[in-house]
C-alpha cells in the first residue's frame, strides 16, 4: 500500500467535504436560525498535502490530531457532554443519533490515525522518503 498517496488523498477529501459543509451551512442559514462555520477543513487540507509529499512531520501531526479527536469523542460519549451536529441540526447526548455521529467520527478520524502508526507507514514516511529533498547524503545542503 502506498501510504503517502492513500492517506494524503483521504485527508484532502475530508478537507474538501468540510469546505462543502460550510457552503451547505451558509445556504441552510437562510432557512434556519443559526450559522455553523467550521474551519477545520484547512487543517485537513494541509495534512493531506503534507502526507502526499511523504512528510514524516505531517504523519506525526495526523497521528496527534487523530488521537486528540478520538480522545475527545471518547470523553464526550463517556461523560455525555457536548453535542453533535450535521449542518445546523444539533443532537444532544441522550439521543441515539448523537452516539452514531460520534461513532462515525471515530471511524473516519481514529482508524486512519491508527493505521499511520503501522511500521510500514513509518517506513514510507521515514527519512529515506525525505532524502530526495535533502540531498544524496541525507542532510540538507549547507552553504
Amino acid at each position: 500500500m502506498n501510504y503517502p498517496k492513500v492517506f494524503g488523498t483521504y485527508y484532502t477529501i475530508i478537507g474538501w467535504l468540510g469546505a462543502a459543509g460550510i457552503v451547505v451551512s451558509i445556504v441552510l442559514a437562510f432557512f434556519t436560525d443559526g450559522l455553523n462555520l467550521d474551519f477545520s477543513f484547512i487543517i485537513w487540507l494541509l495534512l493531506g498535502s503534507g502526507l502526499r509529499r511523504a512528510s514524516s512531520t505531517a504523519r506525526k501531526w495526523a497521528i496527534g490530531i487523530s488521537a486528540f479527536f478520538t480522545l475527545m469523542m471518547l470523553a464526550f460519549v463517556s461523560f455525555g457532554i457536548g453535542n453533535a451536529h450535521i449542518g445546523n441540526i444539533r443532537f444532544e447526548p441522550p439521543d441515539v443519533r448523537y452516539y452514531l455521529i460520534c461513532g462515525a467520527l471515530f471511524v473516519l478520524i481514529g482508524i486512519p490515525g491508527l493505521l499511520l502508526l503501522r511500521p510500514q507507514a513509518r517506513k514510507q514516511f521515514g527519512p529515506a522518503s525525505e532524502q530526495t529533498a535533502a540531498g544524496s547524503d541525507g542532510r540538507a545542503d549547507q552553504v
